[in-house]
C-alpha cells in the first residue's frame, strides 16, 4: 500500500511538473501568440512520445529485482532511478530534457511574438545589402575627327591639298566603301558627298555649314604670305582670340564650299 500511495504520488508530481513546463512555455513567450502556442503543442507531443518511451524502459528496470531503492542508472540524456522508483526516476531525467523544450519554445515563441514592424525591421537589416560606392562619370579626352558634307570631294581635297597642307587619305570603312579624308597629325576631318552621305549622318547635312579652327606652331604672318601666293583671301585678321589652350592669334578664310576656317596660333608664353 505504502508503494503504491509513493507511486501515485510521484505521478501527481510529474504531472505537476510537466503542466508547469507547459504553462511557463505558454506564458513566457506572451498571451495571444499562435505561433508560439503552436510550437509549444508539438513540444508537448514531443514530450509524451518521451513519456512513453522511457515508461516502456522503466518496466523493463522494473523487472529487474534485487536492485536497492536509491540505486541510479544511466537512461538518455538524463540519470534516473531504478527499482519501483523508475517512473519518478524517469520525471527526473525528463525533467531536464522538458525544461530545455520549454525554454528552447519559450525563446523561439518570443521571436515569433515581436511585433510585426520589429520582425520586419529585423529582418530587413539582416537582408540588407552594402551600397556599391557611385561609379565616377565618364570623361572625353579628345577630339578624333569631324565631317563636312561638301558638294565636290574632289574640288575639297585639291583645296585643302594645296592651299593648307593636309594630306589627302582614301580609306575604306566598315562597309568596304571608298571614303576620303584630311589628315591631320592626330585627328582627321572626314568628307561625305552631298546627296550621298554615308549613315549614319548629321540631321540637316548642308555644304557650306562649318566652322573650323586648326593650330599652326608657324608665324601667322608666314601664312598670311602663303595664302596670298595660293590666291586664297584672308577675310579677317591676324586677331586675338581665345582658343581652348589659351590666348591665340588667329586669321580667317573660306573653303570652296563656303566652310569657314580659322587657322590660329597660340601666343608665345610671356617671359
Amino acid at each position: 500500500m505504502a508503494d503504491d500511495a509513493d507511486a501515485g504520488r510521484h505521478e501527481e508530481q510529474a504531472e505537476a511538473r510537466d503542466d508547469g513546463f507547459g504553462r511557463g512555455a505558454r506564458e513566457g513567450v506572451g498571451a495571444g501568440c499562435d505561433e508560439a502556442e503552436r510550437e509549444g503543442e508539438g513540444h508537448a507531443d514531443d514530450r509524451a512520445g518521451d513519456r512513453q518511451g522511457e515508461g516502456a524502459g522503466g518496466g523493463l528496470s522494473g523487472e529487474l529485482e534485487g536492485e536497492k531503492e536509491g540505486e541510479t542508472s544511466d537512461h538518455g540524456a538524463g540519470t534516473f532511478l531504478s527499482g519501483g522508483r523508475t517512473r519518478d526516476g524517469v520525471g527526473a531525467g525528463g525533467r531536464v530534457s522538458f525544461r530545455g523544450a520549454a525554454l528552447s519554445s519559450a525563446s523561439r515563441g518570443a521571436a515569433a511574438c515581436q511585433p510585426r514592424g520589429a520582425r520586419l525591421a529585423s529582418g530587413s537589416a539582416a537582408n540588407r545589402t552594402t551600397a556599391l560606392p557611385a561609379m565616377p562619370a565618364p570623361h572625353l579626352s579628345a577630339l578624333d575627327h569631324v565631317v563636312l558634307t561638301v558638294a565636290s570631294i574632289d574640288a575639297t581635297c585639291a583645296f585643302y591639298s594645296r592651299a593648307l597642307g593636309l594630306e589627302v587619305e582614301v580609306f575604306h570603312g566598315a562597309d568596304g566603301a571608298r571614303r576620303h579624308a584630311l589628315r591631320l597629325p592626330d585627328q582627321k576631318i572626314n568628307l561625305h558627298q552631298a546627296g550621298a552621305e554615308f549613315e549614319p549622318k548629321a540631321g540637316r547635312p548642308t555644304p557650306g555649314s562649318g566652322d573650323l579652327c586648326l593650330i599652326t606652331e608657324a608665324p601667322i604672318e608666314a601664312w598670311v604670305e602663303h595664302l596670298a601666293a595660293k590666291g586664297v583671301p584672308v577675310l579677317e585678321g591676324p586677331a586675338p582670340r581665345t582658343g581652348a589652350r589659351g590666348p591665340i592669334l588667329s586669321i580667317y578664310l573660306r573653303d570652296p564650299d563656303g566652310n569657314l576656317i580659322e587657322i590660329a596660333r597660340y601666343s608665345e608664353p610671356s617671359v
